[in-house]
């Protein structure tokens, strides 16, 4: 039975890359649009529907779903209803999240598996390892800045003319809870933030462009977190400051920096990813390979109830901004 990808667009395309690398089984592929279906045809030698319908009459073992991301749960509810195991990219809006999780609530068997692409970052895990073990102390407080210019995500298209220039699925508010993810995996759930946010660029776009964040997490540690549209570097830089030490990583290096203040000592770890050094494409291939092992009965590292938490968070922090 074939691995269905629905929506062929740039995620779309990553997703069936990294399947068609695992080796796991036969993919095919569901978009509205023509040329989208071509191309998938074309580059990755698979077979495309015209009709979702048509798509849907096969046996399928898995659904992977890559479309706008206001559109994940109404294909996420026709997998759950058919109780075809489901991935959906990452969430921006908690509409149909609830009603999905009480679907789900009834087959509890049946995986169902949110993106959470960070958490597959091998820093990620160099970093947490290090918290657990208190390399800089037990009380901690950190910045973190996420940006890129907008127009730059997909430069072959206009940015005005997909879902990152809408208001409600914004690129900025994209990442706000792709970036929370992560940080609250290592530091556990918010339990206070403060935000300004705003629009500061000339985009062709109503959506706010950067949002500064103060927030407070479970196990005590406070960040500056920034997240922005607007960069022309693109960045993604976390520095983690307590009073044994400091933790650096940037996001487009190849090393965690520890520094450890008692010994005034640094110390480089290497983010390898199976002995080699880690490439951006491996997390997305890692992810992959989670939802399948799910599927074979292994735990998958998010679910629905975490995902609608952090939608929640950020509509409530959206309300209470200071704009």
């Amino acid at each position: 039975m074939p691995i269905l990808v629905i929506g062929l667009g740039s995620m779309g395309k990553r997703r069936i890359r990294d399947l068609l690398a695992l080796q796991e089984r036969e993919v095919t592929g569901w978009d509205p649009r023509d040329d989208r279906r071509k191309e998938a045809e074309q580059r990755f030698g698979i077979r495309t529907f015209s009709s979702l319908v048509a798509a849907m009459q096969e046996s399928i073992y898995a659904i992977v779903i890559s479309t706008p991301p206001d559109t994940h749960m109404q294909y996420a509810h026709i997998a759950a209803d058919r109780k075809i195991p489901f991935f959906t990219e990452a969430s921006v809006t908690s509409d149909g999240i609830a009603s999905l999780i009480e679907k789900l609530s009834a087959t509890p068997e049946l995986i169902a598996a949110p993106s959470c692409t960070m958490m597959f970052h091998p820093a990620v895990s160099i970093i947490h390892d290090l918290v657990k073990r208190k390399a800089v102390g037990e009380k901690m407080f950190f910045h973190y800045h996420s940006g890129q210019y907008l127009p730059d995500w997909h430069p072959y298209e206009d940015y005005r003319t997909y879902y990152v220039s809408k208001k409600e699925t914004g690129g900025c508010r994209e990442i706000v809870p792709f970036e929370w993810m992560w940080i609250t995996s290592i530091f556990g759930p918010i339990r206070g933030l403060s935000a300004a946010i705003g629009k500061v660029s000339q985009l062709d776009a109503e959506i706010d462009d950067v949002y500064q964040m103060i927030v407070s997490l479970s196990d005590g540690t406070r960040g500056q977190i920034t997240i922005d549209v607007v960069s022309r570097i693109p960045t993604r830089r976390f520095v983690l400051i307590g009073e044994e030490g400091t933790i650096t990583w940037d996001f487009f290096s190849r090393d965690v920096i520890l520094y450890t203040g008692s010994g005034k000592r640094t110390t480089t770890i290497a983010v390898l990813h199976e002995g080699r050094p880690f490439h951006y494409e491996d997390m997305y291939c890692s992810e992959m390979k989670a939802f399948l092992a799910a599927i074979e009965g292994r735990p998958f590292p998010h679910d629905y109830v975490r995902d609608l938490s952090l939608l929640k968070t950020l509509e409530q922090m959206e309300r209470e901004a200071i704009l």
